[in-house]
């Protein structure tokens, strides 16, 4: 972990990246070239705010997923949604776009997920791991195919 200091550092460096990323029109602020704004100050500040309670919540819920409070499962949609919230897009927009086509867009990766719990649930059960493991260790022996 990096010392104060240096964390004081980065947490600048970043928001000196969202302000300067506002200036140009860029993350989320709808605009494509800073004289389309009458406020470039303030669309800065808008996009730095953003992008502070953005990172505020992926480091809530990495810390929620860590100490095994929520899976990863629940955390990625309910992340998706307050994102949408936080940059302020339309609820509609977000009923439609970030959940309905959202979770088109998963459906292979959560059913690879839930058939590889499944799996991993059936290996632990059927002790499957530690026999591998007794096998290969009993086949390996004193004069083993491979020495290391």
């Amino acid at each position: 972990m990096p010392s104060r200091p240096n964390r004081l550092a980065l947490y600048l460096a970043l928001l000196l990246l969202a302000f300067a990323l506002g200036r140009l029109g860029w993350a989320g602020s709808g605009l494509d070239s800073p004289a389309q704004s009458p406020s470039n100050l303030l669309a800065g500040l808008w996009n730095a705010r953003v992008a502070i309670e953005i990172f505020l919540l992926f480091f809530l819920m990495v810390a929620l997923m860590y100490m095994g409070r929520i899976s990863a499962l629940l955390a990625l949609p309910i992340m998706a949604i307050l994102f949408g919230l936080v940059a302020g897009v339309p609820r509609a927009e977000i009923v439609e776009t970030i959940i309905a086509e959202g979770s088109l867009r998963l459906h292979k990766t959560y059913t690879v997920a839930f058939f590889g719990g499944m799996l991993a649930i059936f290996a632990k059960e059927r002790r499957i791991a530690e026999t591998v493991i007794k096998y290969t260790a009993e086949l390996a022996g004193y004069l083993s195919l491979i020495h290391i």
